[in-house]
């Protein structure tokens, strides 16, 4: 029965009030994997002096799924509240009436389930091709494939070729060209999740006009999955060399890579969706997901679907630095002196939408385009101390998304939602850390 509430004041909520208006809420979920595989390695051939060729070869078979359900199934059945003038009933909040699935707003436990299975064919190849007299001198080729059919999505191919070179003792050169996939995750395929946002459209008291301003509708978000959805495909190719001179303990390595990722998984945001519906006149087919109070005709909650929608490039240099060596300063102690410095240089790190918008976030917020960091540790004994610097170099002002903030120059007229700042920077960043360690070992074996 419906008890009134009293919600101004603490302990004005009755019992019977409390019973009527909250309830519990639960679920329960199963994931499920089934998988089976058959692999035969072994040389193939004695090749013709640098050394035998190897292959690997085999199928494999995986099939997964998984439920989720939500309880009470009473509560679950109840839907969302809805407005109902002629019973008293008003003053529903539209993103709670049209976005959540039953009457706990914003924290649901959706009924879903879902489920594929894949078959694979792989195979790769060692080969030694050459090596000199002295040994020294060896290239070798690797080359993997791997074919993988979705029950989903149909067939698909990825594979590898590598090339190690071993030019002196000391020097190595390594390169790599590879295709590769990554299939969807159960929370892409499946998932439903529904919160809180906000979206803008030009209204005039509170309903949808082209001529008003720009207005902020809160509505129900609610993030869906979607089956359909393709693996996503990188075109990667690293080239890098070692150099390891022997009796040193010192090793040394540079690698450049180049990530060409295409069919991205990615969401492209309640906002996007209804401009991409908006400019589209209606036509365009995520217009579906956008739900309006059938009074006002103003926007109360959007669904924000999984799709392919980006193409993706990273590209950079990675350095690492090593040297390990003992040390002879206390005759009396066993002791070790180690340096390893690791630094990244991100050249590009871009998204470009499917109508041709390219954005470049390295050197942005949440992507300094240099990184470093170094840490020297001496050992002596039980006792270690060690030393750690990090740094990130100066950044601009924008994180994940669209360039908002722009450097102020003169004559430069900002687009659309960007604005200019006279200094659109964060200073570099420099952590330091100082660790004194102290290892015991006790008379019955154990250590502190």
């Amino acid at each position: 029965n419906c008890v009134p509430m009293n919600v101004f004041g603490i302990g004005n909520v009755s019992p019977q009030a409390a019973e009527y208006a909250v309830s519990g809420k639960w679920g329960n979920s199963a994931v499920t994997q089934e998988f089976a595989e058959v692999l035969f390695t072994g040389d193939i051939w004695d090749g013709y002096g640098p050394g035998a060729f190897s292959m690997a070869v085999g199928a494999t078979w995986r099939e997964q799924w998984f439920w989720q359900r939500g309880y009470p199934q009473d509560l679950m059945r109840y839907g969302p509240p809805k407005q109902a003038p002629n019973l008293g009933i008003r003053g529903v909040q539209g993103g709670f009436s049209n976005g959540s699935p039953n009457l706990h707003e914003f924290s649901t436990v959706p009924t879903i389930k879902g489920g594929y299975d894949v078959w694979e064919l792989f195979t790769e190849f060692n080969m030694p091709l050459w090596e000199a007299d002295s040994g020294t001198r060896r290239p070798e080729l690797d080359v993997a494939g791997r074919y993988s059919d979705y029950s989903t999505t149909g067939g698909i191919n990825s594979w590898k070729t590598g090339i190690n070179y071993q030019a002196t003792d000391f020097l190595r050169f390594r390169t790599t060209v590879s295709r590769d996939v990554r299939e969807a995750t159960f929370a892409e395929r499946f998932d439903v999740q529904g919160g809180g946002g906000s979206i803008q459209e030009r209204a005039i008291g509170g309903s949808p006009n082209s001529a008003g301003p720009l207005t902020t509708f809160q509505i129900t978000s609610t993030s869906i999955g979607n089956p359909d959805l393709k693996p996503e495909q990188a075109d990667t190719v690293t080239a890098g060399l070692v150099v390891q001179p022997t009796s040193t303990g010192l090793q040394f390595s540079m690698d450049w890579y180049d990530i060409d990722l295409s069919d991205a998984i990615g969401q492209i945001g309640v906002q996007g969706i209804l401009n991409e519906c908006t400019n589209s006149g209606g036509s365009s087919p995520l217009c579906g997901n956008v739900f309006r109070d059938p009074v006002t005709n103003a926007v109360v909650a959007v669904f924000n679907p999984f799709l392919n929608i980006n193409n993706a490039r990273v590209r950079g240099i990675d350095y690492e630095l090593l040297w390990n060596r003992d040390t002879d300063w206390f005759a009396s102690e066993s002791e070790t002196l180690t340096l390893r410095f690791l630094a990244g240089r991100l050249l590009e790190d871009s998204t470009t939408t499917p109508t041709g918008t390219k954005t470049d976030l390295s050197g942005e917020l949440s992507e300094p385009d240099f990184r470093a960091l170094a840490s020297l540790r001496y050992q002596i004994g039980a006792f270690g101390v060690s030393w750690q610097q990090r740094y990130m170099s100066e950044t601009g002002l924008n994180g994940p998304g669209p360039i908002s903030i722009l450097q102020f120059e003169p004559g430069l007229v900002p687009g659309l939602n960007q604005q200019t700042l006279d200094d659109a920077t964060v200073q570099s960043k420099m952590y330091t850390d100082l660790t004194f360690t102290y290892d015991r070992e006790l008379s019955n074996g154990n250590s502190w």
